[in-house]
């Protein structure tokens, strides 16, 4: 179900061009992730918009509107839903939960106009969306370590992955479908793939 990195810059470039908002094209969970991720103005439009503006419950994957666009912060976040009744672009995410699914998905690969980047996952786990701290840059290497433990104290899985001071992490976000202020999170520490266009 994967396609080489030529298909998907090209998806990419023509989404852009129709549709400046598109920042990346995101693939993962065994292609059953495999999908445009928008930034706009604020963190709510594309909860039910499509990249085309076009009205849809099921939205479009997103990069936080206080992120920057080129992936460069400490940390990204890329927000998508997850439906009670089945669907949403980041439902895969939920199987993160089996250390078992994690050692056959350990990756997503991120393509941006920038480059490509490999995201190896390296926690995955239950958090309340309002106490959760949304840090786009870390103080310090000490305050990068410190969420590194935390992430990975409250993690579903045990990843041999942990993120070293200056690597950008990026997580990804939905809802876990038990109440409205929980969210289910999966974080990586991206690194740069040669692009093959």
């Amino acid at each position: 179900r994967s396609r080489g990195l030529g298909d998907v810059y090209k998806r990419q470039e023509t989404l852009r061009r129709d549709y400046p908002a598109v920042t990346a094209w995101l693939t993962g969970c065994g292609g059953d992730i495999d999908t445009p991720v928008a930034q706009g103005a604020d963190n709510i439009y594309y909860l039910d918009h499509l990249p085309d503006g076009t009205r849809n419950m099921l939205g479009t994957a997103f990069l936080d509107s206080a992120n920057s666009a080129s992936f460069s912060d400490d940390q990204s976040f890329i927000f998508g839903h997850h439906m009670d009744t089945g669907g949403g672009v980041f439902a895969p995410l939920l199987r993160y939960q089996k250390q078992e699914y994690f050692e056959k998905n350990p990756t997503f690969t991120l393509h941006t106009p920038g480059g490509c980047y490999t995201a190896w996952v390296f926690g995955a786990f239950v958090v309340q969306e309002r106490a959760y701290p949304y840090v786009h840059e870390f103080t310090s290497a000490d305050g990068m370590a410190a969420f590194v433990e935390r992430v990975r104290a409250q993690s579903d899985i045990i990843s041999p992955v942990e993120p070293a001071p200056g690597d950008r992490v990026l997580t990804l976000c939905t809802c876990t479908s038990k109440t409205n202020d929980l969210r289910y999170a999966v974080s990586y520490t991206h690194l740069t793939l040669p692009t093959n266009r």
